[in-house]
Formats: structure tokens, sequence, C-alpha cells
């Protein structure tokens, strides 16, 4: 159906509180890539909701969200795109609610794939807008989106070329991720990424770019990192559903000014773990 024909009621949850989430994810050749995984963290994030009858969604029957995929990828004559599935908690009067919520609805919707990245990476800029703690202990991706909102149009608004990132560092100044993608970078040969202990949103494609790397030799490191430490990266990438892994160019702080420069020969470890990611892929 059109976006125009789409109608939320004026007391849906998902509207007003934010009572909700979705899931990002792309196709390869028409399939469904890490799929499992998104149902997962999406039940994660949905489960404290109380929202019962979530057995009619697209999401809870065997091949729904893949029939509905490959419906719209016909409708649009696409051979891959980038999914967004959304779940709201639904009506729940006005004011919040003291029963669970028992009329949820989904969503899916498609857009274009981006634009590969430029060959020499994407340029990426410290935010002032920090990364909050989240809703949960752990982040869900939940439809409360307003911290990266804020994030992405200070972005928007720094003069930063197109195709450029902000990275947030959380309330301790610790690097958390970027504004719609989780960071890593190399160093040594090791592989370093911030923990969900700084607040970030573990990301599907994060989780399965650290299951690769020991099995290509890559010893993995999570903790709390100072950026001081992402300024001293031999390589440094960004990864989520839609792009994948991608190098990062230059990073620069709020006003500006270069901290760090992407090296003209990239890392042998940096190149085997991007490698090993698109091996991965459907075929």
């Amino acid at each position: 159906m059109e976006p125009s024909a789409v109608r939320i009621a004026p007391d849906d949850h998902g509207l007003l509180y934010g009572a909700g989430g979705f899931e990002t994810f792309r196709t390869f050749g028409g399939k469904c890539f890490l799929l499992d995984k998104h149902r997962e963290r999406l039940m994660r994030t949905l489960a404290p909701l109380c929202i019962e009858k979530i057995n009619t969604l697209m999401f809870a029957e065997p091949g729904g969200i893949e029939s509905a995929v490959k419906e719209l990828l016909a409708a649009e004559g696409f051979d891959d795109a980038v999914f967004r599935y959304t779940v709201s908690a639904g009506s729940g009067g006005f004011g919040l609610p003291r029963a669970a919520y028992g009329e949820p609805w989904d969503m899916l919707s498609v857009r274009r794939l981006p634009a590969p990245p430029p060959e020499g990476g994407v340029p990426l800029r410290v935010l002032e807008t920090r990364r909050d703690s989240g809703e949960q202990p752990v982040r869900g991706k939940s439809l409360a989106y307003l911290n990266s909102l804020l994030g992405w149009r200070e972005l928007q608004g720094s003069g930063m070329e197109p195709g450029g990132q902000g990275l947030m560092l959380n309330a301790r100044g610790e690097v958390c991720e970027a504004v719609t993608s989780n960071i890593f970078w190399v160093k040594d040969g090791v592989l370093f990424t911030p923990s969900v202990e700084t607040g970030l949103l573990p990301g599907v494609h994060r989780a399965h770019l650290l299951e690769l790397a020991p099995p290509v030799g890559i010893e993995v490191r999570e903790s709390c990192w100072p950026l001081q430490t992402l300024c001293e990266a031999d390589a440094i990438g960004l990864i989520n559903a839609a792009t994948g892994p991608v190098a990062v160019s230059n990073l620069s702080d709020e006003s500006g000014q270069v901290l760090w420069r992407r090296n003209a020969i990239e890392p042998d470890a940096f190149s085997r773990m991007v490698n090993a990611y698109r091996a991965s892929l459907p075929t």
C-alpha cells in the first residue's frame, strides 16, 4: 500500500510513548540476511512491554516476513533492498497503561539500497550530543529514537560532507557508537569495539563480525575505551545492516579538527575481517 494510505490511531502507544521496536535488514540475491538474529533482538526489545497477541504479527508466522519481502521486491521491481520492520504496541488509551497491550500492529517498509561508500572511506566526526544510557539495561532498538535523531541533526548542521558519519560518546566520554552504526577498529592485529556497558545498541551485524574474527585468527577485545584509544588505531570501521563494514577515512573532533587519518596501506587484520564478512553473505 502507499504510505499515504496508512493510518495510525491517535492513542497508539508507539506514537505517544515509543512503545514498540523495529529492525532494519537487507537482502542479497533476494534473500534476507541474518533475519533470525534480527528477530531475536526484536523479541528482546518487545519483551518488557507486555504486548499480547504477538502471534498475530508477521514475524511470528513461519516465513511471514520472507513472503512479504518477496512481495515488496516484486512490487517495486528491486533485485535487493533495505527493509524496516516495525512493531507498535498499538492503542492503549490516553495515559500510561495499566493492562497489557492487546492490539499490536506491524509494518514492513522498503527503500533502495544505499550508494556504495567512497573508496577512500567515510569521514567520522565526534558529536557534542552524547549517547544516553537507553531504556533497558542492554539497549533495545525501540521506537524512542530521539537521541539518535538529535545526533543526526547535529551532524547535518556541522558542515560535514555528504556521507559523513557522527560518533557519539557516552556521558563518561567513552567511545560508544555512530548515530546509525556500530564502530570497531584494529590495532596491532587485534579487533577492538566498545562493550554494551557503554550504552550502545548491540548491532546484529556487529555481533556477526565479532563471531567471524576468531576463525580468521583475529583476537577480539570489548571494553570501555576513551577517545584517545580510537585515535591510536591502525584502521577504523563502521558497520550496520544496510552497508555492512565500511572503512573510516578520517576522524575529527567536535570543532572539525582532524584527530586521525586512514593509513595508505590497510592493515591485514582489517582486510581479513571485511573479506570474511563478504564471504558470509547469501549467494
